[in-house]
C-alpha cells in the first residue's frame, strides 16, 4: 500500500492475492469439502508459529512483465500457496485432501470468479512425509499458480 494525497492506493498485486485469500476462506466442510480451514492469511508462518490447523498462507513470488511496446503490459505474476496440515494419525492424508480442496475451490466459477480465468496452476511441491517422520504429524505443500493480468504502463 501506499498513500497518496492521504489517498490509500491498493497495487494489483495486493488486489489479487486478497482476492485469493477470499477465495480460499471458502472452504469448510459445510460448502462439501474435505476440510475447514483454520485460517487463511497473506503472510508466511513457520510450523512453530501456527498455532491453528489447517492453514493457508498466500504470497506474492517473482514477477514477469512481457511489454507490446504499447500502452499495456502483460505480468505474469507467481503466486505461491502454502498449505500446512497436523495430523498425527493420518498427514499424508490430510495434505492430500488439503491439496484437493485448494485446488478445487481455486477452480470454483462461484468461489473464485475473479481470479479464476485469469491463473493456472503450474508446480506443486510437497514435504513428501519429511516432517511427519519428525514425530509431530505436520504435512505442508507448496503450490505455485501463474497469474496473468495486464496494467496500463501509465498506472501499474
Amino acid at each position: 500500500l501506499y498513500s497518496t494525497q492521504r489517498k490509500i492506493v491498493m497495487s494489483s498485486r495486493d488486489t489479487i492475492l486478497d482476492n485469493y485469500v477470499t477465495c480460499l476462506k471458502n472452504i469448510t466442510t459445510v460448502k462439501g469439502f474435505n476440510n475447514t480451514v483454520a485460517s487463511v492469511i497473506r503472510k508466511f508462518l513457520y510450523f512453530d508459529h501456527v498455532s491453528v490447523f489447517p492453514i493457508l498462507m498466500v504470497l506474492g513470488g517473482n514477477e514477469r512483465f512481457v511489454d507490446d511496446f504499447g500502452n499495456t503490459t502483460n505480468s505474469y505474476f507467481t503466486v505461491r500457496i502454502v498449505g500446512m496440515v497436523k495430523d498425527p494419525e493420518d498427514p499424508d492424508g490430510s495434505l492430500c485432501k488439503l491439496i484437493a480442496d485448494t485446488l478445487s475451490c481455486l477452480d470454483n466459477d462461484t468461489y473464485n470468479p475473479t481470479n479464476k480465468k485469469h491463473m493456472r496452476p503450474t508446480d506443486l511441491e510437497t514435504d513428501e512425509g519429511m516432517l511427519h517422520d519428525l514425530g509431530e504429524g505436520y504435512g505442508m505443500f507448496v503450490l505455485s499458480l501463474e497469474h496473468i493480468y495486464k496494467f496500463s504502463r501509465s498506472s501499474p
